[in-house]
């Protein structure tokens, strides 16, 4: 469980920083609630906010995205992850999921196109929709783009709004956390 959980740290704290899927500056955050099997204790939050300062690694700047795994229902924070993303000058989303690694990698290229691939630590990434609809307990969002991620035989689609970032992920086609709340400055 922790290792899938990791995973959608991973998915939902790269914001792609020069794109206008996701409304990027200093402050904004995305409270994501996990629901069904992916929620064992009742109550699982995963926040991710954009940090108010940039962190200089090997030369080049980038945002740092903190994400923290909690619940209501336990004294204590499951886990914290932080990552880091830059626009390089092509306008593609390049960065590393913590400041050891020295190997920047793809995270979203720059202009989404239906059926496009990449590969990132976390598996194949495929564009499968560009207006996906997704149902969440909050809100029914249209006009997502839907991003398909091919992880050792887990099958995950990642809905981003423009305008707004993350609305739900699945697993397996099951709603597996939906966008509770947000920040945006």
């Amino acid at each position: 469980m922790k290792s899938i959980i990791l995973v959608f740290i991973i998915l939902f704290s790269i914001p792609s920083i020069g794109q206008s899927i996701y409304p990027i500056e200093h402050g904004n955050e995305w409270r994501m609630k996990f629901v069904g099997q992916f929620d064992q204790t009742g109550e699982t939050y995963t926040i991710s906010k954009i940090l108010d300062s940039k962190k200089e690694i090997n030369g080049k700047k980038y945002y740092q995205i903190a994400s923290t795994v909690y619940t209501t229902k336990a004294a204590e924070t499951g886990f914290s992850s932080t990552s880091y993303s830059r626009t390089d000058s092509d306008g593609n989303l390049v960065g590393m999921t913590n400041d050891k690694t020295t190997e920047e990698q793809m995270m979203m290229p720059a202009k989404l196109k239906l059926d496009q691939t990449w590969m990132t630590d976390q598996g194949e990434n495929k564009v499968i929709d560009m207006n996906a609809s997704i149902e969440t307990p909050k809100k029914t969002y249209s006009g997502c783009i839907a991003v398909a991620i091919n992880q050792g035989g887990t099958s995950m689609i990642s809905y981003t709004k423009e305008g707004i970032g993350p609305v739900a992920i699945t697993m397996n086609e099951q709603l597996m956390a939906y966008l509770y709340e947000y920040k945006l400055n």
